[in-house]
């Protein structure tokens, strides 16, 4: 499930995130349709959010 809604993207798998990444300024993003929206939170689910953290600092 993907969703947009106040600038937050949701990227949920089982209609669950773990994940949350506060921008530091906003990005467009293109949804699955095509349709493009501006985004400065991005929620998802990762099973490994350790290292998922690691990545996104690195």
């Amino acid at each position: 499930m993907v969703t947009v809604v106040d600038g937050r993207l949701t990227v949920a798998v089982s209609s669950r995130a773990n994940m949350v990444v506060e921008l530091t300024r906003p990005i467009s993003v293109t949804r699955p349709l095509g349709r493009r929206a501006q985004v400065t939170t991005i929620h998802f689910f990762t099973d490994d959010p350790s290292t998922a953290l690691k990545q996104l600092t690195a």
